[in-house]
Formats: structure tokens, sequence, C-alpha cells
């Protein structure tokens, strides 16, 4: 009888070893918020089928704060294209993110904005898009997920949401 409980407990033993071994690997549901740094360089078409109607290729880093440890802390290099008019646009970017851990995720995002004009003559964009994880380097080398982002934007402040569900390898 004794060998049986001590056999019990190996075996319980040996599963919760598992378990935490393999709690890093599979999908999981990640939410974070990207602090945007400011612009390290923007090249501006001016465009002349309307009036203010430009193309901007802006790149510039931010630091992630995520749910999941993996990304968490991360550092996260954009370059972004944006087509903007005074009423809002539309953008696609390109992002790596360099985990604290060296190893990197490459990503893109693609959505649109509007902008609405306040009556005191400020001004509050909002904006909604998909992101697409396709890969990374090191650990996370065939990493992969979809989620969404929402962002809002004023003339003194930037937010950055997003959730995702992200294939993280063994």
């Amino acid at each position: 009888m004794r060998t049986r409980s001590w056999f019990t407990m190996l075996v319980v033993a040996a599963l919760m070893v598992f378990m935490a071994a393999s709690a890093h690997a599979g999908w999981r549901h990640c939410t974070g918020t990207t602090a945007r740094g400011p612009n390290l360089s923007e090249t501006i078409l001016l465009l002349d089928d309307q009036p203010n109607h430009t193309v901007r290729m802006v790149v510039w880093e931010g630091k992630i704060g995520c749910s999941c440890p993996e990304i968490d802390g991360a550092t996260v290099a954009h370059r972004d294209y944006y087509d903007m008019t005074p009423a809002g646009g539309s953008y696609i970017c390109y992002w790596t993110i360099l985990t604290q851990g060296t190893d990197k995720i490459f990503g893109t995002s693609k959505g649109s904005w509007k902008v609405e004009a306040k009556k005191d003559g400020s001004w509050e964009s909002t904006g909604s898009g998909e992101l697409e994880y396709y890969g990374g380097t090191g650990k996370l080398e065939g990493l992969k997920g979809k989620g969404a982002v929402k962002s809002k934007r004023t003339p003194t402040a930037v937010s950055i949401t997003w959730e995702a569900d992200v294939y993280l390898p063994d």
C-alpha cells in the first residue's frame, strides 16, 4: 500500500513538472499596450488631388507592456505608412519586436482612423485595425498570431492597445 502512494505521488509530481515545462508552448491570448516614442524619421509626400492629402512614412520606436511574459518589456521598431487627409486615413505598419531575451518577433498591422474636430479647436483621432505576427527568431522561431489594435490620439497624447491570439513555440 505504501508503494502505491509513493508511486502516485511520483506520477503527480512528474505531471506537474511536464505541465510547467510546456506552459510556454501553444496558443495564448495576449493583451498589451505600446508606449509610442518620438518619430526617428518622417518623409512626407504632398498630393494635389485634394487639400491637405499626404502620404507619410514614419519610423519610430516604443516600449511594450504585455500580459504574455515573453513579450512584456520588449522594444518595438515601427515602419509605418499613412495615407492621410484632414478627416482621417488608412495605414499599414511593419514592426520588429526585440524581446528582453534578444529574440525578435516580426509583424504587420493595417487599418484606418478618423479625426473629430472639437468645438474648442482641438482634435481627437480614433483608429482600429488588425495585426498579424508572422515570425520570430531564436526561441520564438515559428511564432504566429492574429489580433486587433486600437488607437486614440490627441494633440498631447497617444494611446495604443491591442490583443492577439499568439502561438508561442516550444
